[in-house]
């Protein structure tokens, strides 16, 4: 009987230290990424829907790319972060009414200390994404325009 009673504190203790390992580790890697990031930095979202079209699909497809063939120094150093989001699910219906959304968009936001200060929608996308180098010199010179700001 005692045996038993000693493998199940054994068990417990295991499972307690490692529950403390993995929230000090959570810990030390949310105070190194906060400490790391960077005062300014740029989000550029993309939003879309459930139902894309293929424009939808070229328009994240070419931002991608633009992000990562300009700006993949500045992805790397977190003054520029990407992100797509479905504005269709429950989760990120805020983005709606803070961007004024009423279909897919690309958006630009400056953020100073993680605080928002501006954004704005990027409308070209839809008379650019006909053609490849146009789409990505007008989002590599909207990116800068944020970046260059202080």
């Amino acid at each position: 009987m005692f045996n038993i009673i000693e493998k199940i504190m054994n068990k417990k203790i295991l499972l307690v230290t490692i529950f403390i390992l993995i929230s000090a580790a959570g810990l030390i890697n949310s105070f190194l990424t906060s400490a790391n990031k960077p005062p300014q930095y740029v989000k550029v979202y993309y939003f879309h829907g459930d139902i894309r079209c293929q424009t939808c699909l070229t328009i994240e497809e070419y931002t991608t790319e633009a992000i990562k063939q300009y700006f993949s120094k500045e992805v790397d150093e977190g003054t520029v972060i990407f992100q797509v989001i479905n504005i269709d699910k429950k989760k990120n219906q805020e983005f709606i009414d803070k961007y004024k959304l009423y279909n897919q968009a690309l958006v630009m936001a400056r953020f100073v200390n993680d605080k928002e200060v501006e954004w704005k929608d990027c409308p070209k996308i839809w008379e650019t994404v006909a053609s490849r180098d146009k789409f990505f010199n007008y989002v590599k010179n909207e990116v800068n325009k944020y970046l260059k700001k202080k």
